[in-house]
């Protein structure tokens, strides 16, 4: 069964494709933009050193997102996060992000991310070193002291 694309769905874009085969469901959310991401370290905002960019697509139930972040390390305790994503994740479904760091954040043991379920939040953790281990949120300590960093983050969650 092929199923037309409303019309109202590409108000302001420009259509790519005039049907789409999604089965029995109509398409009916198609949406794009930008999003302020905010790096926090515990419950402190940290300052952002430079251009951060966040960027979304959402088709469906599915939100694709990309962020490129700078910010300062500050003396502060906590696990990184970044908040601010355009629509909070669905409850109990899982995400599938990527993380790129530059060479002032360690990343030994390597870095992960996720959306949590029911979250508006991007949580950073480090990968356990044995397949005993747990995940456990990325430490302030990670990230070199008074540099200005940067990281991209890509990938989707569910809405």
């Amino acid at each position: 069964m092929v199923t037309v694309l409303p019309s109202t769905a590409l108000t302001g874009k420009t259509a790519t494709m005039t049907g789409i085969n999604v089965g029995e469901d109509d398409l009916t959310v198609y949406d794009e933009g930008t999003w302020t991401p905010q790096v926090n370290i515990g419950v402190t905002n940290i300052t952002i050193a430079g251009t951060t960019v966040g960027k979304f697509t959402r088709v469906g139930n599915v939100m694709h997102i990309m962020c490129h972040v700078y910010f300062n390390r500050v003396a502060n305790t906590g696990t990184l996060s970044i908040t601010g994503l355009p629509v909070a994740s669905a409850a109990s479904t899982p995400s599938a992000l990527a993380i790129r760091v530059d060479n002032y954040i360690d990343t030994s043991p390597a870095l992960g991310a996720s959306v949590n379920a029911a979250s508006s939040t991007i949580s950073l953790y480090v990968q356990p070193d044995s397949t005993a281990g747990t995940l456990a949120g990325m430490a302030d300590a990670q990230v070199a002291a008074s540099t200005a960093v940067n990281m991209i983050i890509t990938g989707f969650y569910f809405v």
